[in-house]
């Protein structure tokens, strides 16, 4: 089970391999917030 502290850390891993884009460093956050919008990284 996942706690969202976890689902938070897991996207500021994903955002640090590319696999996702990091849009929550634009609001001073280290980690997603509620009103963070999560997005693939395009396709290489």
């Amino acid at each position: 089970m996942f706690r969202e502290t976890n689902v938070k850390d897991l996207c500021v891993e994903l955002a640090s391999e590319g696999k996702i884009l990091n849009t929550w460093t634009s609001s001073g956050k280290k980690k997603p917030i509620d009103s963070s919008r999560i997005e693939l990284c395009a396709m290489r």
